[in-house]
């Protein structure tokens, strides 16, 4: 190898001397474009680091030995003279900064250091740069016109790098690779797999910003109505300060304070604009929206939408028209490249996306403008091409304009994907009611184009899901927690309209708005109002599996235990009228209750024809509703006599076990309605897939699989007259809480508190308890009468002897049942114990619970005597 030549003494004062010269002017630009940079940087990405330095002449004289193979001339030939790092937190912001540099400079090169990365390999990944000032952009981002004349066509160095990248490269990156030092295998596979965990760190990094940050952006979607109120009244009173701070602000800050009184009035408009008071924003807004800077069309967002929904009656009008242009202008801007500020490309893609839609819904709103509305939907979805929101606006108006549907089989791998993603929002919690009724509508698409009998199966099976999902995006509608305009259910049927234009007249559509329907009317003045069809209160059905995913086995347990649960109740019962799966179950289990005294009876809403392989029972009262095979339509129908014959939802019980399509409707349309809906955990299918939710829905339960839960469960649905009055009531709960107080004295302290001071979910247990010792008594063949009554009364150590051990136990197995269905009505549900947020792991059926557990239900009907006495009752043996 050819010895390096080294410069002689002489050369290298030459370029000191030279450099000497020449720094002040490097100094000025580095100084120049530190301040273009930190300006550049404050709107969008104001924690972003800007370092700029002059070569420093220790380091250009050590450089010049150095380098001297390559460079004879360095002071003219280093490009390195004006050095500029950015460092940025993603890798969203690195690209943003890249934009901005190509826009306002001219660029002699530019080098992505991770493309020269093989694909195994990690490491330095920068972005470099070689920028000039270019002329016709310099002045525009701030360098003056000195700086311009004396800076000239000099370059500077720029790197853009993250946090991430930058920790790398200061710390590990010169000590390893800018040495001649030979470092063991060891270091160098510690500095890869480094390397490797901040690659992908950097990456997840950006995406999980990328996500908090469209949080952020959209506080209302995520947040109740309860918590919007309060943000306006906190954001009102911000506003209001910073309007008298920009009064009260010398001239020097008087820029800064109107920019503070902007973004306060922007934060409130966005509030203001979630609560549908669009007089409000447009207040807010109008003295703002020329304010310079990227804010200013941040504001004529929202401003615009405002105009436009305030004025929605007459679009025609000028205010109408400027909340438009304000729309377009927006648009303008967020698709011109010319940057006079490092942009925040996310933002701005959200931001034209949104204009777009709200121009979309603008022209939706004027007569004949179905043209340009589908234009501004397609283009948001070009802008955001995974937005599933998006595209149901887009297929509803191709569908609409072309009144064909022939475009959903060759897009159905798209919408089902979007409808993924809308399952994914909603089980995130996010995006909510929109990703249900988005669901919803992509469900109403999909099979929509079939012919014949492929199509009524496929569109069929769709239209169902679509009813499912509909159902629990008007089910969250009811809490009244969501902030959402209040035109949302016209924009939903507005929607379905325009795909019913077309010629593809899905059951699905008719299905989904009678669903919409139910929901307005329910709770109304339609109740005490005679129905079609007369339902005797109470009212319960029983819904599940009618033939898949029920085995002949389970249907013979059910049968027996449903038998047992019915005997005595009152009221109706609403199920599916054939002889199969549940449906005959509990047909059969009436007929085999008559026989004991009292039972309901059995409602059906059939359609019109049955499938070949099924016939109605006769021991139905039948209704025909709808039209071929079961679908949405009968609960649809059935719920709306339900409500006509002045019986409320929240006083109607469902229970279900496991079933199909039609079942899940049937358990989503009660949850929205408000019924109380009990499925029987482990029963598979639609039953098992709403159980998922248990912990999100306060009325739906999961119900033990066992026979004295399901038993107690149909005794609190048609309760029998009361034994006790409520005087005798308290004294019999007192009694029972002080015996688990006697008993239980090291058990957790709030529940040994004195009665007066007890918590009522407490004493409600031991009241609940008390009601229903007659009934378990009775059940075995004893019997509560007053202690003056004939007969000889059982004691407590009576109900310790063997001869009874076996009552006892059979007792408090129901007495397990009844604590069951008791929990399940006040709210709890079935996990790791928890009893604040009321989650209890005895919650299961007998034949599981630990045997140290069952004693608790053992003592309970040991102590029956006592308690009794205690109101001047006694148990006597029923024969005796």
């Amino acid at each position: 190898m050819a010895e390096q030549a080294i410069p002689d003494v002489v050369w290298h004062k030459a370029q000191i001397d030279a450099y000497t010269a020449i720094k002040p002017i490097y100094d000025k630009y580095a100084a120049a474009l530190e301040r273009v940079f930190t300006v550049a940087k404050s709107v969008s990405i104001p924690e972003c680091i800007v370092q700029v330095r002059a070569k420093a002449m220790p380091s250009f004289a050590e450089k010049c030995l150095r380098k001297y193979e390559k460079h004879k001339d360095p002071v003219n030939e280093l490009n390195d003279l004006c050095g500029a790092r950015v460092i940025v937190h993603t890798l969203e912001q690195v690209k943003a900064v890249r934009a901005f540099v190509r826009c306002n400079f001219l660029i002699r090169e530019e080098d992505e250091k991770g493309l020269i990365l093989g694909e195994d390999k990690f490491g330095y990944r920068d972005l470099h740069f070689l920028i000039l000032l270019d002329p016709a952009r310099a002045a525009a981002i701030g360098f003056t016109a000195d700086e311009i004349k004396v800076i000239g066509s000099r370059v500077a160095e720029l790197q853009v790098r993250t946090v991430v990248q930058h920790a790398w490269a200061d710390i590990l990156h010169d000590r390893m690779y800018k040495t001649k030092l030979v470092y063991p295998p060891t270091f160098k596979r510690k500095g890869s797999l480094l390397a490797a965990i901040m690659e992908d760190g950097d990456r997840q990094f950006d995406s999980l910003a990328g996500d908090i940050d469209g949080m952020q952006t959209n506080f209302t979607v995520y947040a109740s109505c309860q918590e919007v109120d309060k943000e306006i009244k906190i954001l009102e009173v911000i506003y209001e300060n910073a309007n008298q701070d920009k009064k009260s602000s010398a001239a020097l800050n008087l820029a800064k304070a109107a920019l503070n009184l902007a973004k306060a009035a922007l934060n409130l408009a966005k509030l203001y604009s979630a609560k549908d008071r669009y007089e409000d924003v447009c207040t807010t807004l109008k003295p703002h929206q020329n304010i310079e800077g990227s804010l200013r069309f941040e504001i004529l967002l929202e401003l615009g939408y405002a105009l436009c929904k305030q004025h929605a009656a007459q679009p025609a009008s000028p205010d109408y028209q400027a909340g438009q242009d304000a729309l377009l202008e927006v648009i303008d801007e967020c698709r011109c490249e010319v940057y006079d500020s490092i942009p925040n490309l996310r933002k701005r893609q959200s931001m034209l996306a949104r204009a777009l839609t709200r121009l979309g819904w603008s022209y939706q709103n004027c007569p004949n403008n179905a043209a340009k509305a589908r234009s501004c939907y397609c283009q948001a979805l070009c802008v955001e091409p995974g937005n599933p929101y998006y595209l149901a606006e887009v297929l509803a108006y191709e569908i609409f304009c072309s009144g064909k549907a022939d475009m959903i089989s060759t897009m159905e791998a798209t919408i089902r994907e979007a409808i993924a993603t809308c399952r994914q929002h909603a089980a995130n919690g996010v995006e909510l009611p929109y990703a249900y009724f988005t669901a919803g509508r992509l469900q109403l698409l999909l099979g929509c184009d079939k012919e014949g009998p492929e199509r009524e199966k496929v569109a069929l099976d769709h239209d169902k899901a679509a009813v499912v999902d509909y159902a629990h995006g008007l089910r969250l509608l009811k809490t009244g927690d969501i902030c959402v305009p209040s035109d949302l259910l016209e924009q939903e049927k507005a929607w379905i309209h325009r795909v019913a234009h077309s010629n593809t007249p899905t059951h699905g559509k008719k299905w989904v708005l009678d669903l919409i329907d139910l929901y307005a009317r329910n709770g109304t003045a339609a109740k005490k109002t005679a129905g079609e069809t007369k339902l005797a209160a109470p009212v319960m059905i029983v819904a599940g599996s009618a033939g898949i995913g029920i085995t002949s086995t389970d249907i013979e347990r059910l049968t027996a235990i449903l038998a047992d649960a019915v005997a005595g109740c009152r009221g109706c019962i609403l199920s599916g009228g054939t002889s199969v799966g549940v449906p005959g179950a509990i047909s059969q289990a009436v007929m085999e209750a008559s026989s004991k005294g009292q039972v309901p009876e059995l409602v059906s809403y059939l359609p019109r024809s049955l499938p070949t392989d099924l016939e109605a029972d006769k021991r139905y009262r039948m209704v025909i509703c709808g039209e071929n095979d079961f679908s949405p339509a009968q609960p649809l129908q059935y719920w709306r006599d339900i409500l006509a014959n002045g019986v409320a939802a929240k006083e109607v019980v469902v229970f279900g076990y496991g079933g199909g399509m039609i079942a899940a409707a049937e358990y989503a349309i009660a949850l929205m309605l408000g019924a109380e809906v009990y499925l029987v955990r482990g029963s598979g299918r639609a039953a098992d897939g709403f159980l998922q939710m248990e912990a999100l829905i306060p009325n739906l339960k999961g119900l033990p699989n066992d026979k004295k839960s399901i038993l107690f469960l149909f005794r609190s649905a048609s309760p029998a007259p009361a034994t006790f009055t409520s005087e005798e009531l308290d004294r019999m709960a007192r009694q029972i809480h002080a015996n688990y107080v006697e008993k239980n004295a090291k058990k957790i302290p709030e529940s040994l508190r004195h009665w007066d001071r007890l918590d009522d979910n407490y004493r409600q247990a031991n009241i609940g308890q008390a009601q229903e010792m007659a009934e378990i008594l009775h059940r075995h063949n004893f019997a509560v009468v007053p202690q003056s009554s004939p007969g000889v009364a059982l004691t407590t150590d009576d109900m310790k002897q063997k001869d009874l051990k076996e009552f006892v136990e059979k007792m408090a197995e129901l007495e397990h049942g009844r604590w069951n269905v008791d929990r399940l009505k006040k709210g709890w549900r079935h996990g790791e114990r928890d009893n604040e947020h009321k989650v209890h792991d005895c919650l299961v059926p007998w034949d599981v619970l630990p045997d140290q557990i069952r004693e608790y239900d053992r003592e309970a009907i040991r102590n029956y005597p006592g308690i009794l006495a205690n109101v001047g009752m006694k148990i006597v043996k029923l024969g005796d």
